[in-house]
């Protein structure tokens, strides 16, 4: 026997949504401003280490604006055509401001590194410029720490590790904490590879720390790229959320055993799971002869009672789902 019910819990799952809003507009605003003090930067020295920290930003600049219109667009109600909601179109978009971060950002600025090594391009000294990328340096900083308040405000536990960000089922927040870090190392290898060339005059250090940013924005727009195409096809929710929705499950004293637990993201804090369970019969019985002898039967057919008592327990289990797993929106429950 089956059944299925909408939670409840899709009211409550989008409970950080004023810290990810925060979190988005913050690292719009810094990066618009960034972007336009690293290009002048660049437009001062011909750096090309100074050239791919402008591209990277310029690629930070638009990533926002993507997040958050899928963001937004993730949360409108199901429809007659979207039974399920729309909550993987965050996942369709975030997949688009990765791919955006390595044309943008990795493949210039590896081209304009790679040509100034080829041309022996001098960059212009500049203390000025180097000054651009210490505010840069405090600028990212502080945008990674409110996009990491928003990784820890969004687990139970209240906390959060790089494990935290790399495994998370949100790509907004995933994107956040990834590209202020890879923002903040970017700075931080534009300034060695200026510096290098200002302490030494070596213009060979600008150009491959130039390279180094490009390498390291590939590898961060590759990982983003591979996360958001496993959770498009459709990727199971994490161990703890398995393990919240079984302990709750086996909680109850009609529950012999749970089967199987089937738990897959239909968006960045939307759940869908099938459970399947062993339903006590012993307890059955015991019940079944306990109403019998208190008389509060109101279908003595054992066979009609039993399905409607199947029916009144999962419910019961449905709605203990939603109050220990508030990220289920849909729950399937399939008693033998």
């Amino acid at each position: 026997m089956s059944d299925h019910h909408h939670s409840h819990g899709q009211h409550q799952c989008h409970q950080h949504h004023g810290g990810t809003a925060r979190a988005v507009f913050i690292s719009l605003t810094v990066n618009i401003t960034l972007t336009v003090l690293k290009w002048l930067a660049f437009l001062v020295t011909w750096s090309p280490s100074l050239f791919g920290e402008a591209a990277h930003s310029t690629a930070d600049t638009l990533n926002p604006l993507l997040l958050w219109f899928g963001y937004r667009r993730s949360r409108r109600p199901k429809d007659a055509d979207h039974p399920l909601g729309h909550g993987r179109e965050v996942f369709f978009w975030s997949l688009m401001a990765a791919q955006m971060m390595f044309i943008v950002g990795c493949v210039a600025t590896a081209y304009h590194g790679i040509e100034s090594l080829a041309t022996g391009r001098v960059p212009e000294m500049s203390w000025w410029a180097g000054g651009i990328m210490l505010f840069a340096l405090m600028a990212e900083g502080y945008s990674f720490v409110v996009a990491w308040r928003n990784l820890k405000s969004s687990n139970a536990s209240g906390r959060a590790s790089a494990g935290d960000a790399v495994r998370s089922k949100n790509p907004v927040v995933l994107a956040l904490v990834m590209e202020n870090g890879v923002d903040m190392l970017g700075v931080l290898l534009a300034v060695c590879g200026y510096g290098f060339y200002l302490a030494t005059g070596q213009p060979i250090w600008d150009g491959i720390f130039s390279l180094c940013i490009a390498t390291l924005l590939a590898c961060s727009s590759i990982f983003l790229i591979r996360r958001n195409l496993s959770l498009i096809i459709g990727e199971n929710a994490d161990k703890e959320t398995h393990g919240r929705i079984i302990s709750t499950l086996t909680g109850a004293s009609t529950v012999l055993e749970v089967r199987n637990v089937i738990a897959v993201m239909t968006g960045p804090e939307e759940i869908r799971c099938r459970v399947q369970v062993q339903i006590n019969h012993v307890v059955l019985l015991a019940n079944f002869q306990t109403a019998l002898l208190a008389g509060t039967l109101e279908e003595k057919d054992p066979v009609l009672w039993t399905v409607a008592y199947f029916r009144q327990e999962k419910q019961s289990l449905i709605k203990a789902l939603e109050v220990s797993v508030s990220e289920v929106v849909q729950v399937e429950i399939d008693c033998y």
